[in-house]
């Protein structure tokens, strides 16, 4: 065996790299280098025992995370293994419909819809759902995007739309049964309508060549159920299937694991329950308890050495985490889970405090306590000469709500901070404004959003000749745009106002001029150039600023590639439908290397 493979490998992490034959659980702690088992594994297949690198399929769940196995495994295995299966399971479904979409009856070029497609697909086809029960009496945003929520539960489940309209069907009252009560037609009327609504939402898709993330594992599913003879070219193929953060699969993933690995059952699962985090779409220990019954006698390895914390935390999370028993493997297989910390952890100093707990009356005095902590930590640590940096801190948050009034408190403090959100470039005050100067082309009187360009830097007017403009529309009932243009009638205002006002005007007039004939990026470029928002800034040091210019350019030009007549009254119509359907705007961080304090909820920090 290659010595650089069992490198600083503990005995039970060496006993899963070296299993050869036949079904493994294991069951992996935080932080005690499960990735490093999977990958080392993945490489003493490859160069010990000889197994071609496409022969082996390694799942997990994010395409981060895919990135990170890839990344380990480029720097373990030698040059020249390029075919690697390292796949999150939605990729992976998604290559083989690319592949043999054909076989079960749908197109290779079928078009993956995001959450925000899928929301604006029913909406425009919400006639054809003939809802009564779930007729939504005002905005149905909220109302479609808990029917989707439950179509994608659905399909997690492995229901398809026949079997849920056989179950609705079932409950249909018999001659022999005794007459249903109002409760009880109600009741079924609503199961049958959700399983009619799940039946009209997948020939949408259908008919529109359409996919969802759901569909990618189904139809996986039925490929390999219809079509005997692919299933057994992949069984062939895949010798060795490794799955990681098993206890964060669904059903359908699971079944669809169960039929690609038999009959060999050379299939080798890790999991924890205790860092389960997607149970809420349906994940649960239900499948780790699963597969201990459906591979009788596989081998169960337990990795309790950490590598990532102090042993007086991971006697805190112990503690912490019993008071979800006996809903635990621990408790249900019997065995020892508690972490122990190994590594360079054992070398910190004793005198440093790992942990310390804190009770506030209020949420503010919890921000101004964690604002001021940091900034003595910081000071203190620079006055006794410790190349100390703002990115030694973080915080964590329970929801983006509370991370926001972190953000604000720190700005007090004039710490430098960032939320670590992955969501929500389109609330970003610098897109806000440019989205309201867009608007502002599309139609001249929309004040709110004139209000709020009027607020921008470079076109400021000051608040109290914002008042004195608007007394004056309102006395002569005039559109907030229609004061401006008679901004030589209304006295006593700064010379400032006047300079920013004719900017504005003059500019509005020249980008409306581009409206008609020219496609949004275009008119986009024309603003930030005009407008001087450029000016001033330094390319490497508003780094936060360009990136956030250069991804809504990005999302403006993606959307002129799905149509090439696409006008700015068009995108903009796209993007008030994204935003109706709950959309925030997917954000790359790509500056998240900036010297600050980060700020990120806990489930964003696991991810």
């Amino acid at each position: 065996m290659s010595s650089n493979l069992v490198k600083d490998l503990n005995k039970e992490q060496l006993k899963a790299l070296t299993h050869d034959q036949g079904p493994l659980l294991i069951v992996a702690g935080a932080g005690t280098g499960k990735t490093t088992v999977l990958i080392n594994r993945l490489a003493h297949l490859i160069v010990n025992k000889k197994v071609g690198a496409e022969e082996i399929l390694l799942l997990t769940f994010t395409e981060k995370a895919a990135g990170e196995m890839e990344d380990r495994a480029d720097k373990t295995l030698p040059y020249g293994y390029v075919d690697l299966w390292i796949n999150t399971f939605h990729s992976f479904g998604e290559r083989l419909l690319r592949e043999h979409a054909l076989d079960i009856g749908l197109s290779a070029n079928f078009k993956l819809l995001t959450e925000t497609e899928q929301w604006v697909l029913v909406k425009k086809n919400l006639e054809k759902f003939n809802l009564d029960y779930y007729r939504p009496l005002g905005n149905p945003a909220k109302f479609i995007s808990e029917l989707l929520r439950h179509f994608s539960r659905l399909k997690d489940e492995n229901i398809s739309p026949s079997e849920y309209l056989k179950y609705a069907n079932s409950l249909e009252p018999t001659s022999q049964k005794i007459k249903e009560t109002s409760e009880e037609q109600i009741e079924r009327e609503r199961i049958r309508e959700l399983a009619l609504a799940y039946q009209t939402y997948n020939q949408l898709l259908l008919d529109n060549n359409y996919l969802d993330f759901g569909d990618l594992i189904i139809y996986t599913l039925q490929l390999f159920q219809k079509r005997s003879n692919i299933l057994k070219y992949y069984r062939h193929k895949f010798r060795y299937i490794m799955v990681d953060e098993f206890q964060d699969t669904n059903w359908a993933q699971y079944e669809l694991i169960k039929l690609l690995a038999f009959p060999k059952n050379n299939l080798v699962v890790v999991g924890d329950d205790d860092q389960a985090i997607y149970k809420f779409r349906g994940a649960s220990i239900s499948n780790i308890m699963q597969f201990k019954d459906d591979f009788k006698g596989a081998l169960e390895i337990v990795l309790t050495e950490n590598y990532r914390s102090r042993q007086e935390i991971l006697d805190h999370a112990y503690r912490f985490i019993q008071n979800n028993n006996p809903n635990r493997l621990e408790a249900k297989l019997k065995i020892n889970k508690r972490l122990v910390a190994k590594g360079s952890f054992l070398k910190l100093a004793k005198k440093d405090k790992a942990l310390s707990f804190y009770n506030f009356q209020t949420a503010a005095d919890e921000l101004s306590f964690v604002a001021q902590k940091i900034l003595e930590i910081y000071e203190s640590k620079q006055a006794q000469g410790d190349n100390i940096l703002w990115s030694d801190f973080a915080i964590l948050v329970r929801a983006n709500d509370t991370a926001d009034a972190y953000v604000k408190e720190l700005n007090r403090y004039n710490i430098p901070n960032q939320f670590m959100s992955w969501r929500g470039l389109y609330y970003k005050p610098l897109i806000l404004d440019i989205l309201a100067y867009l608007r502002l082309l599309d139609n001249y009187h929309e004040s709110t959003a004139l209000f709020r360009v009027l607020n921008m830097e470079i076109f400021k007017v000051s608040h109290l000749d914002l008042i004195t403009i608007n007394k004056m529309a309102a006395r002569k009932v005039w559109s907030l745009y229609e004061a401006l243009k008679n901004i030589d009638k209304i006295g006593g205002l700064s010379s400032e106002t006047y300079k920013n006002v004719t900017k504005l005007l003059a500019l509005i007039e020249k980008h409306s001029a581009l409206v008609s004939k020219e496609k949004p990026t275009r008119i986009f470029l024309s603003f930030a150039y005009d407008s001087g928002l450029l000016a001033g800034l330094d390319p490497d040091k508003d780094l936060e600023f360009y990136s956030y210019l250069n991804q809504f350019y990005q999302k403006i030009k993606r959307l002129e590639e799905t149509s090439a007549d696409l006008r700015l009254v068009d995108f903009l119509q796209a993007i008030n439908l994204e935003l109706e359907a709950g959309e925030t705007g997917s954000l790359k961080l790509d500056f998240a290397d900036h010297e600050t304090v980060k700020i990120m909820t806990a489930h964003g920090a696991k991810g």
